[in-house]
This record gives structure tokens, sequence and C-alpha cells, in this order.
């Protein structure tokens, strides 16, 4: 053989085998420089004290250290002065500030505080302990200086972290209910579109429009839709007078309500993607092969009989990536809440508003902390929810048709072996 023909024969078997994995080579790249790392760092994060603009030494080099599972979950326990007087009865001051006193049934006393604190007071004893709850604690040098015999000391714990911190508790029970909120009618809604403008026999006019019409707040970005609804939203908005109108708030009131709020989210993210989702159901849809609906007409099937018995279950793997979709969107829901209570002025209540995203970005970028650490922690957490979430749904729309026929087969193999060794015997 030549060399000519040795070249020849390297070149079709590179060009056959290769050129398929040098061309999605991009991709690759693109997915570990903007997704794998900042995922694998992220996770990295989560068990670090790291603040998000680093804090520099003297070297040049940022530090942080390792805190373990402090970032998800930490009960410290927390000690303030406090002190009580007579023109104030049933009161206590911590920090400058008056907390009312409450006794439980074993006759203990204790305060409640933002924050998840709850303090128990104990009398100090005039040395370097503080006893309450048959429990005798010891009092930092710090502590001691200044405490005199019968002042007041406030002892307790606070949770902290993931699983700690009260904001992202709302947040993590707020989330699944506005994507849940806006998610079931806008999959109502694109189904029905999808059906009517599937129908051969409506055979619906101006369909391109309608498509191109009901689509077209899913090319608007969502900052944009939610600084117009704040404007309908705030008082003199057309939201507030129709709300003046029926009589539902007075004329000078707003409407600063957590579930006015959730709902106002839930109707703008309907509205922004019912037509995006409704595309794709069409598409899937229109991949059905018109025969099976012929049959259904022949043998009498109503429209809606053959909309349940042959749409739905044909277009099952659609459903379940828009359901999927939505889901993974619906957890990182941050533009709309954020617009919409960003505006001092604005109507909407700032508990409805709260989202998990709007909560991670607050601890890493506003909070006077920086807790990046923190912030990555609730990311992971948020990422272990969504993944179990997909799980869950990707086996509730599992297809089991095909595993219940192989079931059925198997069984009547078994039974023709039965009969054939039985006859054999026989």
């Amino acid at each position: 053989m030549s060399s000519e023909s040795v070249k020849k024969r390297k070149k079709s078997r590179l060009e056959k085998t290769y050129w398929g994995y040098i061309f999605i080579i991009p991709f690759f790249v693109t997915y570990i420089i903007f997704s794998a790392f900042p995922l694998v760092t992220t996770f990295y994060y989560a068990f670090t004290n790291k603040s998000t603009f680093g804090d520099v030494g003297e070297d040049g080099t940022e530090h942080y250290d390792y805190v373990g599972l402090t970032n998800f979950y930490e009960n410290r326990v927390v000690s303030a002065r406090a002190t009580i007087s007579d023109d104030r009865p049933g009161e206590v001051r911590i920090q400058g500030t008056w907390y009312k006193i409450y006794e439980d049934v074993t006759g203990a006393k204790f305060i409640e505080m933002p924050g998840d604190v709850t303090y128990e007071l104990a009398e100090f004893n005039g040395t370097d302990f503080v006893c309450f709850s048959g429990k005798i604690w010891e009092l930092e040098d710090e502590h001691k200086e200044g405490i005199e015999a019968g002042t007041l000391r406030a002892v307790g714990h606070q949770a902290s972290g993931v699983l700690g911190n009260e904001t992202y508790k709302r947040a993590f029970l707020n989330t699944p209910l506005l994507w849940a909120m806006g998610f079931v009618p806008q999959m109502i809604i694109a189904l029905l579109l999808a059906a009517l403008f599937t129908n051969e026999k409506l055979k619906v006019k101006g369909r391109g429009f309608f498509k191109v019409a009901f689509y077209m707040p899913n090319i608007m970005t969502a900052a944009t839709i939610g600084a117009m609804f704040l404007v309908f939203i705030n008082s003199g908005g057309l939201i507030h007078q129709l709300a003046v109108a029926i009589g539902y708030i007075g004329e000078n009131d707003i409407l600063r309500e957590a579930w006015f709020a959730r709902a106002m989210i839930a109707f703008i993210n309907s509205w922004m993607w019912f037509g995006n989702s409704m595309i794709v159901l069409i598409a899937g849809i229109s991949a059905i092969n018109p025969s099976l609906y012929e049959a259904g007409t022949i043998d009498g099937a109503s429209g809606r009989t053959m909309f349940w018995k042959i749409t739905i279950p044909l277009i099952r793997p659609i459903l379940t990536f828009t359901v999927v979709q939505s889901l993974i969107g619906g957890f990182q829901m941050y533009d709309i809440p954020k617009v919409l209570a960003a505006d001092i002025a604005s109507s909407l209540d700032r508990t409805g508003t709260t989202t998990i995203m709007t909560t991670i970005m607050a601890v890493a970028f506003e909070s006077p902390s920086k807790a990046l650490g923190l912030a990555s922690a609730m990311s992971v957490t948020l990422f272990g929810i969504t993944t179990v979430c997909s799980i869950i749904i990707f086996g509730l729309f599992k297809d089991r048709s095909e595993e219940k026929w192989i079931k059925n087969q198997k069984k009547q193999q078994k039974l023709l072996q039965q009969q054939e060794s039985g006859v054999a015997k026989a």
C-alpha cells in the first residue's frame, strides 16, 4: 500500500471520527468556565467564612477559614446585660431597648428578641457566675466589668446559618408557593391555547399573529415588566384605583398585603411565560401523527377524549420538560420580586415578595457582613432542593406503559413455557 493511500485513509478516518468532537469543544469549554467551575467554587465557599469582596491581608492574599457546617446550622449561646426599672414593671432593658418579660409554667422568666433569639433572665449573684433553669453559666471577663449584685443577665441560644435564618425559612416556603400560583394557570392557559391552535376542525384564523402576540411578553426583560406593573400598583395607579372604586381599600390607603403581593407576582409570571409554554406545546402536538386522530374520529371518540387519551400521553416528554424548566426558573425567581419590592413607595408587602434568590443576593451583597460563605450555603441548599424536586417530577411523569407491556410479555412467555412443559410431561 502506497504512502499516499495511507494518508487518504487516515484523513478519511479523522473526518469520520473526530470532527464532531472538535466542533463541540467550544461548548465544553464554555460549560466548564461558566457552569462547572462556579458550581464547584460555590460548594467550596459554602464551608468557609469568605466574604463577598474578600479580606485581603498585608501579604496581598485573601484570608478566610474553613468553618465546616456552621454556614448550614449553628446554635450559639449568647448573653447580654439587662437592667430593670421601677418605672417600667414587667419589662427589661437590653442593649438600649425595652422588652416585655414573660414567665413560663416552670416559673422561668424570659424575653423574645428579633432574630430568633430567646433570652432567659437570672439574677447576678455578685460573683463570676449567673444561674438560670438549673444551669450555671460562667461569665466572661468582658461581661463582669461594671456588673453589681442584683443586675440581671440575659443568656440564651441563637440559631444561625441556613436552617437558622428566619428570612431564608420564610423564603423557602414563599418561593414554591409563588411558583405554584403562577405555574398552574400558566399551564392551563398554554394547554388550552395549544389545543385550540392545533385543532384542524376549528381552523382558527390569524394563528400566526396570536402566537407572536402571546409570546411577546417573554421577549421583554423582567425588570421592565416589573417596573411597568409597579406603576399600576402604587398609589394612583390603575390597580390601586380599581381597589378604591370597589371599596376594597380607602382612597388614602395602600395595598400593603402579603397575599396581594404574591398574587401580583404570580400573575406577572403567568402572563410572561404562558406564551413560551404554548409554543413548546404546539410543537409537541404538531409532531403527533394525524392518523391517530383520524382513527379516534372513526371510532367515535370525542375531541375531549382524544385530547386526554391521545394528545396528553404523547406529549408527556414535552410536559415533563416544561414543568422541570419552569420549576428551576421559579425557584430562581429574582427579577420581578426584587423590582416590585425595591421601591420604598411600593404598595407590596415585603414578606410576600421574599424569595430564595432575593435572600441569597441580600446576604451576599446587601448585608453589612457580605457573607459569601453563608450565601453559598444557601445556594447549595437551593441546588439540592431543585435536584430533588426535579427527580420527583421525572418519576411522576415517567411513562410506565412500556414497562407494563414488557411485564405482560414476560408473564405470557412463562405461561406458554408452563403449558408446553405440561403437555410434554403428559
